[in-house]
């Protein structure tokens, strides 16, 4: 898997899974100590989050950081 191809990967999944639980990008960001602009990027796949935030993202969305990797 290339890094856009992770990028592309993430994003979607971690937008579908934030829309799931009816959190805003400000909710999201709050929970994980990020900006919520960080987060939008995220989602748009502009950019890799660290390891750090990955692990901060699947904990404050309550799934295995597993579930953010899966299509």
């Amino acid at each position: 898997m290339t890094d856009e191809e992770f990028k592309q990967k993430l994003g979607k999944k971690l937008h579908k899974l934030r829309k799931d639980r009816d959190l805003t990008l400000h909710q999201l960001a709050t929970a994980t100590g990020a900006h919520k602009t960080t987060i939008m990027r995220i989602e748009r796949a502009e950019i890799n989050p660290s390891a750090n935030l990955i692990r901060r993202m699947a904990g404050a969305l309550e799934v295995p950081i597993t579930d953010l990797m899966e299509p």
